[in-house]
């Protein structure tokens, strides 16, 4: 951990970096310090829920995306409540009546605006937009001079209903009406939304109209989204030179939203202390700028991350800095193959930073160079100091097998059953991690979980399995009562429905490996017990479930998948288009996964939001349209061969 003397930004970043890294206990205590220094600080309860979000704690993540949520919700914007207003009415179970519940044993009264305008809302979803509209213009007129704030949501709703009915140009008309009152000229509701409208209508006109909105919030009151929508209307008007700058800013502006260093903080960080480069060169981060006014070991940093193999130059610069750069000295060196060098250097590191966990793992974690460190031990290094060190490591984190390997490695000599017992540790942990990784039946699904005018994305498991049947086959099949976890009659019948797809598509498909298939019963199993699941996007990860019980072959682990199953024959299966599909691709960015794989049928849907940036749209997202393409990315390309 940093001192005391540290900053609240400083322990943020290097939390950043930690997780970045896979540091993820490192980090949580990082932020647990920054905390305690300001507990109303909504960036640290942000980065905290991205630690939990990928540890698959989600609940805790979801308790501490509320906390942000609620420091926020001052500066809430109408149009979201109007979301949430049309997802109540299309849940008439849990928007009847006053009141919400928005979490486990937790109910909100819903503000003044929902009630008067809900049936508005219950007209439009029964397919009756006229009386919508007329309904939201009675309210209005009602409260024009009594309520401006629910007159507003008022003519917001009706201009919503407008545009969802097909009439953008009458809603267009609606909200330009409204600025020519007095005290609506700018209010940010009211131009953010017509901001949609015009790129709707798509003119050039409009686009230029909406530009120079976007402009104007970029100069008085930036809101999340402006520097993406800016890049996509300049692209379409033309302005290529000028969209580029904009995207190039959105790429970094999104990575610090999603809580991802930018080269410049990785380089920060390890500037004044110790991380591997192996691993630092591992993050994937856009070429930005090197940090203002860069010191000298910022700059040793960034060429050492930049270089594709080790240049020995550098182990003596980074020598001559002292302290924790002594450990890159010595991973330049040992990288480079002078072991005896490396090895001086680790125990001069060791002896600079007896403390430093990531120095002392480094330094013992190569059972080679390891040896070579401990064989020459001296009383100015005693044992006593690093066994400590590992044993507070221990004790934040018993599940890493690296602090029990040094610990090994360290106490061979002085207490050789101990070491043993420490080494069998790690090598028990290790074959756990090896195991759970490589899970049969287990995929990561995508998912939108909702608070009060506002979604997030997460990512959940799904999880398939099967046990022998006793007393003979079953013909393979999945009782209702053998899908566990909190899920809607309708997600049920949908889960049941894929398995027979998927059961029939396997048999067709593999029929080698599906011979003894019925001599099984088959289970489901939905994480996130605490909120209902419903809706049709987790039939991809289900499907893919069922196929790796089936195959018995693992869906890679680092990739999340959503998309509606529909058999559209006995051998023939179509990934169907879903909604909320930008906030499930933010989900699995955030959740720091190497991509995500969603229906192609989808793809203009990402390409034109503005909150995800069009290289994350291009390199992170995997766009299938059958069932096939899905599984070659599931299990690899050879899985048909």
């Amino acid at each position: 951990m940093l001192d005391n003397s540290a900053t609240l930004l400083d322990r943020l970043q290097l939390a950043r970096v930690l997780i970045a890294v896979g540091e993820l206990r490192d980090a949580e205590s990082e932020i647990a310090a920054a905390i305690e220094e300001d507990a109303e600080d909504s960036s640290a309860f942000g980065l905290l829920a991205k630690v939990k979000h990928m540890r698959g704690e989600l609940s805790e993540a979801v308790a501490c995306w509320a906390r942000t949520h609620a420091n926020g919700s001052a500066n809430q914007a109408a149009r979201m409540h109007l979301d949430a207003m049309y997802g109540l009415a299309l849940d008439p179970e849990r928007g009847a009546g006053e009141f919400l519940a928005i979490g486990h044993k937790q109910l909100v009264r819903k503000p003044m605006a929902y009630l008067a305008l809900e049936e508005a809302f219950v007209h439009y979803v029964a397919r009756r937009p006229a009386q919508a509209r007329e309904h939201c213009q009675r309210v209005a007129d009602r409260h024009r001079t009594r309520d401006r704030d629910l007159y507003k949501l008022a003519v917001l709703a009706d201009a919503w209903i407008a545009q969802h009915a097909g009439d953008v140009g009458v809603a267009c008309e609606v909200l330009e009406a409204l600025g020519r009152e007095r005290g609506f000229e700018t209010d940010r509701d009211r131009i953010c939304t017509l901001v949609d409208l015009y790129e709707v209508d798509g003119t050039p006109e409009r686009l230029r109209a909406a530009v120079n909105i976007c402009r104007f919030l970029e100069r008085t009151d930036p809101v999340p989204w402006i520097t993406g929508r800016l890049a996509k209307l300049l692209r379409r008007l033309g302005h290529d030179a000028q969209a580029d700058a904009y995207e190039a800013r959105h790429m970094i502006e999104f990575r610090r939203g999603m809580n991802r260093p930018i080269r410049a903080d990785l380089i920060r960080v390890a500037a004044r202390r110790y991380l591997p480069l192996r691993r630092l060169r591992a993050v994937a981060c856009p070429d930005d700028d090197l940090p203002d006014a860069p010191s000298r070991a910022e700059l040793l940093v960034a060429q050492a991350l930049a270089v594709g193999g080790e240049q020995a130059s550098l182990s003596p610069a980074f020598e001559a800095l002292g302290g924790c750069h002594l450990g890159y000295a010595a991973e330049i060196a040992w990288l480079g193959g002078d072991a005896p060098r490396a090895a001086e250097l680790w125990r001069a590191a060791l002896a600079a930073e007896p403390t430093d966990v990531h120095i002392v793992r480094a330094a013992l974690g190569d059972q080679d160079c390891g040896h070579l460190v401990v064989a020459q031990l001296t009383d100015e290094l005693p044992v006593d100091r690093l066994t400590q060190t590992l044993n507070d490591a221990l004790e934040m984190d018993p599940r890493d097998p690296r602090p029990w390997r040094a610990l090994g490695l360290l106490l061979q000599s002085s207490a050789p059953a101990r070491a043993q017992k420490a080494i069998e540790r790690a090598d028990a942990i290790e074959e756990t991690r090896r195991a759970t990784k490589g899970r049969i039946g287990r995929t990561l699904a995508a998912a939108v979980y909702r608070f009060v005018g506002r979604s997030k994305g997460l990512i959940h498991e799904l999880w398939a399995s099967r046990t022998p049947c006793e007393g003979g086959p079953s013909n393979g099949v999945l009782t209702a009562e053998s899908i566990l976890g909190n899920v809607t009659d309708d997600m049920r019948s949908g889960i049941q429905a894929t398995f027979v797809s998927v059961r029939e598509y396997a048999r067709v498909t593999f029929p080698h490996l599906m011979a003894d298939a019925g001599d099984y019963k088959y289970g489901f199993r939905i994480t996130k017990d605490d909120e209902p699941s419903s809706g049709t996007s987790a039939g991809l990860p289900t499907a893919l479930a069922f196929l790796s019980v089936f195959l018995q072959r693992s869906v890679h682990q680092d990739l999340a998948f959503t998309g509606a199953i529909v058999a559209d024959a006995h051998d023939v299966l179509i990934v169907g288009p879903v909604s909320d599909l930008e906030d499930k691709v933010r989900g699995a960015y955030h959740r720091d996964l190497r991509g995500i794989v969603v229906p192609a049928a989808n793809r203009s849907d990402v390409a034109a939001s503005p909150l995800v940036p069009s290289a994350v749209a291009e390199r992170f997202c995997h766009y299938v349209s059958r069932f096939d393409d899905a599984v070659k990315i599931a299990f690899g390309e050879d899985i048909f061969r």
